[in-house]
């Protein structure tokens, strides 16, 4: 189920970028998403863990 994000003024809404970074550190791991705000989708995800991105870092 999915729940839809609070109305927002649209004055507001006119100011805002329609992309979000998001980002959570732990002791261990880095993971990032970009979260799409109208549509509440996430279009791309990435974390630390996965192991092509280790290689490279």
């Amino acid at each position: 189920m999915v729940i839809p994000p609070p109305d927002r003024a649209a004055r507001i809404v006119g100011f805002l970028k329609p992309n979000l970074l998001r980002m959570d550190f732990s002791n261990k791991f880095v993971t990032a998403q970009v979260i799409h705000t109208p549509t509440t989708t996430v279009p791309c995800s990435a974390s630390s863990r996965e192991k092509l991105l280790r290689s490279h870092m």
